[in-house]
């Protein structure tokens, strides 16, 4: 708390010097971080009367397989919002963020034109057609294939010359134009897809249509875009500004360079306030509204707090920058995001300082430059690699430093820690067994979420329990330093988990931990551990027998700890192995049973109840604590409700 408190004085004196858009930054840090495959060279101009830009692009591929490539795969994923038929809106038309779309006029729609792709040193236009891969969508335009001239061979660099114009949608799915001349580009440009090798060692183009569910899969490289613009609009974007150049025809230029990333996003809006600030050598850049002024500190702190979190415990921010984007309230639905150095959160005026979900939203997102952007995993084919991780780190950074109980809520008398948030949405679920956490997202069916975000959380979080707080975090930033720029899957995740167990804790612990995050991961086991009431048989002797059953009500087979208290005080400790569904203990002592506690630490925190973990024989003197479980129980639910803000 110590901590928060400096932050916010900190920031307090630094954002009275907003600071105007000439501030530049370096973007090398010295050393290329990826192998850098994939490269772009940008240059544009937004029409803001039409919503649109116009681009001259350039890309470097390099052929890293060991097959030659005769021909491309490229996201063309503004063409989602089109119109009604592409698989992306298909379907859901009158529920898409929230929104009708069945009678969107016909200039709120956006897209995507390449009106010229050429090769290096080939005059003519190459042959391009929209391909549907998962499908079978005709009407679909999220993915273009475009046949080349001159395969590219093992080890050879593709230079591709393209000219397009990117529309943008009135804001459907975070990318959009709003009133008052915002504007949001995501998903914007021809953007190649990863060529990489199958489960079955075969090279191919990694590039999925666009579907709801779908975030990010991207190649790693370098981007040099420069944005040309009326010089009234605040500019923002992944990576760093270079260079800033007035034109005599009243333009401006923004040169921005992002090395190492998988992605650029950017925006442009006349009425942005830049606040400037910097923590452990990153600068921190915030986008905000000028009415937001007073929630400032918070959203930089939040940055603060989880540059320093990140750092102690998985790795080093390797980029020179960060910039968040706060957008103003019409432009609401842009935020909520992450890209690679920039990301957006969503506040309004007069936001209550008891309820930290700002914070939370802020922190979520810069941990997705962790998974997302450094590790860069497929989000497509396994989503719960980036956001369950990310919301695991996210309540655990808001547990260190917004209070163990009360991270996320603490407003008129009522506490909620984000980690019992995000069990809660997972516990609370209709159906637990709609899909495994594993599952490709377009898979996934059901409360993608609860099971994505929440549920992957709370397996962390009982791995981190049972491995103790210290080794996991040791394996955590082994994993990520091994793997970061890489595109790691679930079998390095394994391995590097199994190795870690074998080499600190042996073979047992690694086959123990095996089976749970088997069921956990890649079934749909539900695990709900219950205790019976204690039976007696008081004889006229000095022994009590007693005896209690322990029962597994889900179909989850799992060891678990268990304490057993008697009325003398002592204590006994016991582990049963889980298996056959239930296990009878019985004592001949000298004292009775009083109590039993399944799990007494909650190691296994996907357990769906923990209220039937107990028993005491002694009646409960008041009937206070049932009650406060309750209103527990609803103010959950109630904030979970409004995780749109979370």
């Amino acid at each position: 708390m110590v901590r928060v408190i400096f932050f916010t004085i900190i920031c307090f004196f630094s954002l009275a010097n907003s600071y105007s858009q000439d501030l530049l930054c370096d973007p090398s840090t010295g050393e290329a971080h990826s192998q850098r495959l994939c490269n772009y060279v940008m240059d544009l101009v937004l029409d803001t009367d039409k919503k649109l830009v116009h681009g001259v692009q350039k890309i470097e591929w390099i052929n890293n397989g060991d097959v030659e490539v005769n021909h491309l795969e490229l996201y063309m994923y503004l063409n989602a919002f089109k119109d009604v038929h592409s698989s992306y809106i298909s379907g859901s038309v009158n529920n898409v963020m929230g929104q009708d779309l069945s009678d969107r006029k016909l200039e709120m729609w956006g897209s995507i034109v390449i009106n010229s792709i050429k090769q290096k040193g080939v005059s003519n236009e190459l042959n391009k057609y929209y391909i549907q891969n998962l499908d079978n969508n005709e009407k679909d335009q999220t993915v273009l294939r475009v046949d080349l001239v001159d395969p590219v061979q093992p080890g050879d660099t593709l230079y591709l010359e393209t000219e397009f114009v990117s529309k943008l949608p009135k804001t459907i799915a975070r990318v959009g134009y709003a009133e008052n001349n915002f504007h949001f580009f995501v998903h914007w440009y021809p953007k190649l897809g990863v060529y990489e090798q199958n489960p079955d060692g075969i090279w191919g183009w990694n590039c999925h249509q666009f579907l709801q569910r779908m975030e990010f899969y991207g190649e790693f490289g370098n981007y040099d875009v420069t944005i040309t613009a009326d010089p009234k609009f605040v500019v923002g974007g992944s990576g760093c500004r270079t260079q800033i150049v007035d034109h005599p025809n009243g333009l401006r230029s923004h040169h921005f360079e992002a090395f190492d990333v998988i992605d650029f996003a950017w925006t442009a809006y006349p009425d942005f306030v830049v606040y400037e600030d910097s923590f452990l050598g990153i600068d921190i850049e915030l986008l905000s509204p000028d009415h937001h002024s007073a929630l400032v500190p918070r959203l930089i702190g939040a940055v603060k707090n989880s540059i320093e979190f990140l750092d102690e415990h998985i790795g080093v921010y390797p980029y020179p920058k960060i910039t968040v984007m706060d957008p103003p309230a019409l432009g609401m639905r842009s935020g909520f995001m992450e890209y690679p150095t920039f990301i957006t959160g969503g506040s309004f005026y007069g936001f209550p300082k008891g309820v930290k979900s700002l914070e939370s939203l802020i922190i979520h997102e810069f941990c997705h430059q962790y998974f997302m952007g450094i590790l860069a995993t497929n989000e497509k084919e396994a989503p719960w690699l980036d956001e369950g991780f990310v919301t695991f780190l996210e309540d655990e950074i808001m547990e260190s430093y917004y209070g163990k109980d009360n991270s996320l809520v603490n407003f008129m008398g009522y506490t909620v820690s984000n980690s019992a948030m995000s069990r809660n949405e997972y516990v609370s679920l209709k159906n637990k067994r709609s899909s495994h956490i594993t599952n490709k997202s377009w898979l996934i069916k059901g409360d993608y979420k609860g099971i994505v975000y929440a549920k992957t959380a709370t397996v962390l979080q009982s791995l981190k329990r049972i491995m103790g707080e210290e080794s996991f975090y040791d394996f955590l930033s082994q994993y990520f330093n091994t793997y970061k720029f890489t595109h790691p899957n679930k079998e390095d995740f394994m391995g590097t988990l199994n190795g870690y167990l074998r080499m600190n804790f042996g073979s047992g612990m690694s086959e123990k931990i095996n089976s749970l995050l088997e069921q956990a991961l890649d079934k749909t086991a539900i695990c709900d551990f219950s205790t019976s009431p204690i039976r007696y048989n008081d004889s006229n002797s000095d022994s009590v027998y007693s005896s209690v059953v322990i029962e597994q009500l889900g179909d989850f087979v799992a060891p678990v700890e268990i304490v057993f208290q008697f009325e003398d005080d002592s204590k006994l400790l016991k582990e049963w192995d889980g298996k056959g569904g239930s296990k009878e203990f019985t004592f001949i002592t000298n004292s009775r049973l009083r109590s039993v506690q399944v799990d007494p630490e909650r190691k296994i925190f996907f357990d769906i109840d923990f209220n039937n973990n107990s028993y005491t024989s002694t009646p409960a003197k008041s009937g206070l604590f049932k009650y406060a479980g309750r209103a527990l129980f609803w103010t959950q639910n109630i904030f979970q409700s409004l995780s749109f803000l979370m």
